[in-house]
């Protein structure tokens, strides 16, 4: 197990700091193929595959998932009793790796004997998720982890290439930089203009402007809601609950709401005002991911080598999946009427075989997500991926 797990990259609509004029901005740009103007260094494909981490220590190459569990090696078959082409491809790049590290003289001054990981993807054409890339494995390389020593980053190019020498020709080593351009001026200017039209319609509902951060379009909101539920609450209590609520911060305990006679009623309506707040924060995340699908389109180079057959297969996939959704439960249904219903707003014919893009800014690592992408990676999980037994969220 790694010591410290790694976390997933965040969506600019993650960092409730922001305010609404920067991520119009950033996104902005993006359309308008400038936000290498904006951003640290490359741009980089997020990819659609298996995350996979490795080191070497004490003489041993150990592999393990994003969420920083170790893989045994041993008992993939174990593991994936019906998934054969993951197991298998788990275990070649784990004897690739191995051969690659056990050459190196000197691995640890690389590896520092397990305490840096290598970060890295597998996409597989027999284990794809909704992409398609190609008929190789391609294996993208994205950073060392727990870099104790800036020097590492110069030796992540030789990494790479020595372990390119132990790859076969089925095998693609990957490192995709990515470059947007500007797409039609007409049409961008109806999708900035349509984002620009979203942003304010959520901020003036809240009587905000775009200098707002998004932690404060929230507050606003549940202070709203709050003063209408409770027009007498005293000021101390509004503005724990908006705290809790609008703040999405669960130290401040119904048990220490300042109003007490309120208790029992703040109580029965916490589970919905939850519920509320995910709300809230969808309606940022689906105008992000609008504009991530019009951003995603203006890029020029892909990682993906034919382009018309992944989107015929992704788009073919969709289409047998609307016809097929009658066999789920109510729930079930439900929840996929909602995404096909956004999926046909934006429109399949926007699609393009990219998950999204990867940038510095600021000092922070953020993604910006192909939103078609997304809803269709949700839509087919219901069905490819979901635990029958379990509810669907």
């Amino acid at each position: 197990m790694i010591t410290k797990k790694t976390k997933s990259i965040d969506h600019l609509f993650e960092n409730d700091d922001m305010t609404f004029n920067e991520l119009f901005n950033l996104l902005k740009q993006a359309l308008l193929g400038k936000l290498d103007t904006l951003v640290d260094g490359k741009i980089v494909e997020k990819t659609d595959g298996q995350n996979l981490l490795a080191t070497y220590k004490d003489g041993k190459t150990i592999i393990a998932f994003g969420s920083g569990k170790e893989l045994d090696i041993d008992k993939l078959e174990e593991r994936y009793p019906n998934k054969p082409a993951l197991a298998e491809s788990y275990r070649k790049m784990y004897e690739v790796l191995d051969n690659a590290f056990q050459s190196v003289k000197n691995i640890d001054l690389y590896l520092s004997n397990g305490d840096v990981w290598i970060n890295m993807e597998i996409l597989n054409p027999e284990t794809q998720n909704v992409i398609w890339y190609g008929t190789k494995i391609v294996v993208q390389f994205h950073s060392f982890l727990e870099i104790k020593d800036k020097q590492r980053n110069e030796w992540t190019e030789n990494i790479k290439n020595l372990i390119n020498e132990f790859t076969d020709d089925d095998y693609i080593i990957s490192d995709n930089e990515v470059f947007l351009k500007s797409r039609d001026l007409e049409d961008n200017a109806k999708v900035i203009g349509s984002l620009q039209h979203k942003f304010k319609t959520l901020l003036t509902n809240e009587k905000l402007d775009d200098s707002a951060t998004i932690r404060e379009y929230y507050k606003a909101s549940f202070k709203n809601i709050i003063k209408v539920k409770w027009p007498m609450m005293d000021k101390d209590s509004v503005e724990f609950l908006v705290n809790r609520w609008g703040g999405y911060n669960r130290s401040y305990k119904l048990n220490n709401l300042p109003d007490k006679t309120l208790y029992q009623a703040v109580r029965e309506f916490d589970d919905e005002a939850w519920k509320i707040s995910q709300e809230l924060k969808n309606k940022i995340k689906v105008i992000v991911y609008f504009a991530g699908t019009y951003i995603c389109k203006g890029i020029t180079n892909y990682i993906c080598t034919d382009i018309s057959r992944s989107k015929k297969e992704t788009v073919d996939e969709y289409n047998s999946f609307k016809n097929s959704i009658t066999s789920l439960d109510k729930n079930e249904q439900d929840i996929c009427n909602k995404i096909i219903e956004i999926i046909n707003n934006i429109g399949m014919d926007n699609y393009v075989p990219i998950e999204g893009i990867v940038f510095n800014y600021k000092g922070k690592q953020y993604k910006i997500t192909n939103g078609l992408f997304t809803l269709l990676n949700q839509l087919f999980g219901l069905v490819k991926y979901k635990d029958k037994n379990k509810k669907v969220n």
